[in-house]
């Protein structure tokens, strides 16, 4: 069962194996996480709209920075509060907070003077994310999948692949096996076989001789023998076939299609008679000590229900 199932995988149309492998190569080389294909997002965003920032940054920046600025304006009032609160004490809380506002503010211009910095202007740059964020989209829709899953999407063809290729070497060495196994097997049908054809004769003699005591006076066995279809099977390499002529000059026929079941209680009977007297027969002492062990074929004696009437 297990040879079906990986000649199954293994068996899988070349033009199938050659397309999961034509779009690994399309997903392979690219980066596909989440994590970059959304900074690529980010990117874009920012480099189609790098005039707006740089105007809306750069104004911002002014009313900050500037001669009329925030900072500019934080300081004058620094400075006329400093000279009031000679005559006020309380407001001194006010200039501390006036100090950590122009602070912060400070460190507001400063984030805001880095992005000025950083923005890309470059339309080279835009036009080499949009042409990525293109391909991530195109092929999102030739998969069928969101862009995020893209890179999931590229884990999933390798594991196929990795398994059409896993089962290929677990099926050489799955039919190295069942070939040696094969072997053995003919080597011992090919033994029983020849034990069957030189035995064969002798034993439907004796069958025949036990017959005539049986009741069945004048009939006659034969034992023949046709090669099996199938190469492996349990009874070995012959199909046998047990011939009965009942009567003197009646052909013989198959003892399956024409015995009743009296003459098959009878044949089975001196079937049995002619095994055993081939086998030594166990001594009291075997019997006693290990019964279990002793083959049946081997005991001397056997009981059958009413096989014996009319003999």
């Amino acid at each position: 069962a297990r040879c079906d199932e990986l000649r199954k995988l293994s068996g899988t149309d070349g033009e199938f194996v050659s397309l999961l492998k034509e779009q690994l190569a399309t997903l392979k080389p690219l980066n596909l996480s989440p994590e970059h294909l959304q900074k690529l997002d980010l990117q874009q965003r920012q480099l189609a709209n790098a005039e707006l920032l740089l105007r809306g940054l750069a104004s911002v920046t002014e009313r900050i920075d500037g001669e009329q600025g925030v900072l500019a304006i934080l300081n004058q009032c620094r400075t006329e509060l400093g000279k009031l609160s000679v005559f006020d004490p309380k407001l001194v809380e006010a200039l501390t907070l006036i100090d950590s506002a122009a602070i912060e503010i400070g460190e507001t211009s400063s984030v805001l003077q880095s992005a000025l910095d950083s923005l890309d202007m470059d339309p080279n740059s835009q036009a080499k994310v949009e042409a990525e964020l293109s391909q991530a989209h195109e092929l999102a829709r030739k998969f069928r999948v969101p862009m995020s899953g893209l890179a999931e999407k590229r884990e999933e063809l390798m594991r196929r692949l990795d398994n059409l290729a896993g089962s290929q070497h677990e099926l050489s060495e799955q039919l190295k096996a069942l070939e040696a196994a094969q072997g053995k097997w003919r080597a011992h049908a090919e033994k029983l076989s020849s034990a069957r054809r030189a035995g064969a004769p002798k034993l439907a003699r004796r069958v025949g001789e036990l017959l005539q005591s049986l009741g069945m006076q004048g009939s006659t066995l034969d034992i023949t023998f046709e090669p099996r279809s199938v190469e492996t099977n349990m009874s070995g390499l012959d199909a046998v076939e047990f011939m009965l002529a009942a009567n003197v000059g009646v052909g013989a026929r198959a003892l399956r299609k024409i015995a009743s079941g009296g003459e098959l209680s009878r044949i089975a009977l001196a079937l049995k008679l002619a095994a055993i007297e081939r086998k030594k027969a166990p001594t009291n002492a075997e019997i006693e000590s290990n019964p279990v062990d002793i083959p049946s074929a081997q005991l001397p004696c056997m009981a059958f229900d009413e096989v014996d009437a009319g003999i």
